[in-house]
C-alpha cells in the first residue's frame, strides 16, 4: 500500500496514533483496525483500501519508510504495533530474520 495513502489518512484527521500502545484510533476515540487472515492488524478505508497498521504507526511518527526497506515485529507478534517493536529492515533481512526465528536460531547483530 502506498505510504502517501497513509499520510493522507493521518492528514484528514480520521485517524491519529497512540505510539505507546502501537493502536491506530479513530476521531472518536475507537479503535480502528482488525486482525486479518494473516495475523496483522489492517485498517479499512472506503473503497475496500487497507492500510497495514504497523506502516501508519510507523508513518505518524518518522515519515516515510524509504524504499527497499520493510517493517518488522522484533518479537514476531505482528499485532504488537508499539513504536519500541518495530523496525525498518531491508525485505531481504526480513527473509533471513523469520527463516531464523523458524528454526530456533537467534537473528543475526
Amino acid at each position: 500500500m502506498s505510504d502517501v495513502l497513509i499520510v493522507e489518512a493521518l492528514r484528514s484527521g480520521r485517524f491519529f496514533v497512540c505510539s505507546r500502545t502501537g493502536v491506530t484510533f479513530n476521531k472518536h476515540g475507537r479503535p480502528v483496525g482488525h486482525e486479518d487472515p494473516h495475523g496483522y492488524i489492517r485498517i479499512s478505508l472506503a473503497g475496500g483500501r487497507h492500510l497495514l497498521e504497523h506502516r501508519v504507526v510507523w508513518i505518524w511518527n518518522y515519515g516515510f519508510i524509504p524504499a527497499g526497506m520493510t517493517g518488522d515485529h522484533r518479537n514476531e507478534i505482528k499485532t504488537d504495533n508499539r513504536l519500541e517493536n518495530l523496525r525498518l529492515v531491508t525485505r531481504g533481512d526480513n527473509v533471513t530474520i523469520r527463516w531464523m526465528h523458524k528454526r530456533g536460531h537467534k537473528e543475526p547483530r
